[in-house]
C-alpha cells in the first residue's frame, strides 16, 4: 500500500506541476510558435493524470504509462531547456513564468527518474 500511494503522489505532483506549466504558457497569449510539441506536452500532462489513478490499482502497468507520460512531456521540455538561465536561476524566478517552468521542470526530472527506477526494479525482478 505504502509503495501505490508513494507512485500515486509522485504522479499526482507531475500531473499538477505540468498543468500549471502548460495553463502558464496558454494563458499568456495566443500560442503561434511550436503548437504540436505544446499539444504532444499536453497529452503527457494527462496521462500523468491517468498515470496518478492507474497507480493505485495496477501500479505495475502504471510505470509505463508513466514513461511514456515523462517522453512525451520530455519532447515539449526539450526545447525550453536551453533557454533556462541556470547560472542565474535565482534572478530569472520573478519574471514571466518561470516560477512554473522551474518547478514542472524540477518535478518532471523527479518523475523520469522514479518512473526509470521502478519500470528497472519490475523488469529486472518480475516476481517482487
Amino acid at each position: 500500500m505504502k509503495k501505490k500511494v508513494i507512485s500515486a503522489s509522485v504522479y499526482l505532483a507531475a500531473a499538477l506541476a505540468m498543468g500549471a506549466y502548460y495553463d502558464a504558457v496558454y494563458g499568456a497569449g495566443p500560442v503561434t510558435h511550436h503548437t504540436l510539441l505544446l499539444r504532444v506536452g499536453v497529452a503527457g500532462t494527462f496521462l500523468f493524470g491517468c498515470t496518478f489513478l492507474l497507480s493505485l490499482w495496477k501500479p505495475h502497468r502504471a510505470v509505463l504509462v508513466g514513461i511514456l507520460a515523462c517522453c512525451l512531456c520530455w519532447s515539449d521540455f526539450a526545447r525550453i531547456v536551453p533557454q533556462i538561465p541556470f547560472l542565474q536561476v535565482f534572478s530569472a524566478i520573478g519574471y514571466a513564468y518561470w516560477n512554473e517552468t522551474l518547478l514542472a521542470l524540477l518535478i518532471l526530472i523527479l518523475a523520469s527518474a522514479y518512473s526509470l527506477r521502478q519500470s528497472w526494479r519490475t523488469f529486472s525482478h518480475p516476481n517482487s
